[in-house]
């Protein structure tokens, strides 16, 4: 029987999902076609997600791209996605959060590296550590590039250079654990800024029901379903070796 889901709430599921690690092995939501049609791009490597791709949202593509890149090790999927989204970051730029964009941007940058040096000898860079050279230079370009991106895509900066510059992914996993608790208490400012703006509208209109801030998630909700899955990847972490099946499939 089908599941009935919106494309948020399925997107928001599948996060969670594939954070936990059971939406390749046991997905919950097979009647939901939102659902599954993520499923199936991000663990069975097909195109089903991509007719999904015709607005809003668009973060769970940019990490499903991010997770069939590194994870699936398929780049041609993930630049498949990444076009996509490019059609639309093209024709409609204004639809997209900051935060989308900059981690949109990012791994389109991080793609077109790839896709470089994949046209490059598999011989060049058998020998004297080349290929980490190049990697580790990629890493520092978004540092020049996306350091002002904060966020989730500040995260998300910090996930994909402890792919390509290994050597320091401790580094990274300090600053993604001081950025995640800024994240979080900056969320919790925001609550505090909220009650007080409650407490003068209550004294100024007594016994009014004024809410100005129905949009925002109630206090002592968990980390959105975007953070929790970035620091799950994370955490998971990424053979090394992966990135040269990657390039040249072995």
């Amino acid at each position: 029987m089908p599941t009935s889901l919106t494309i948020w709430e399925a997107v928001d599921e599948f996060l969670k999902d594939m954070a936990s690690g059971t939406a390749c092995t046991r997905p919950r939501y097979t009647g939901s076609e939102y659902y599954m049609r993520l499923v199936n791009t991000a663990c069975r490597g097909s195109e089903d997600a991509l007719e999904l791709i015709r607005a809003k949202p668009y973060y769970p593509f940019i990490l499903i791209a991010y997770y069939v890149l590194f994870h699936r090790h398929d780049l041609d999927l993930a630049r498949k996605i990444l076009g996509k989204l490019g059609e639309y970051y093209e024709r409609h730029p204004y639809t997209f959060t900051r935060d989308e964009e900059c981690a949109f941007e990012m791994l389109r940058e991080v793609t077109h590296d790839f896709e470089v040096m994949r046209g490059t000898p598999r011989e060049a860079y058998e020998d004297g550590g080349l290929l980490g050279t190049r990697l580790r230079e990629v890493a520092h370009r978004l540092d020049l590039d996306f350091g002002d991106c904060g966020g989730w895509s500040a995260l998300f900066r910090l996930l994909l250079q402890s792919h390509l510059d290994v050597g320091n992914r401790g580094k990274y996993w300090t600053e993604f654990v001081e950025e995640f608790e800024r994240l979080q208490r900056r969320l919790g400012e925001v609550y505090e800024e909220i009650e007080r703006v409650e407490r003068e509208d209550e004294a100024r209109y007594p016994g009014e029901d004024i809410n100005y801030y129905i949009l925002l998630p109630t206090r002592g909700v968990e980390p959105s379903p975007i953070e929790v899955f970035i620091r799950a990847m994370f955490e998971r972490g990424f053979d090394p070796r992966g990135i040269w099946r990657v390039l040249w499939g072995s």
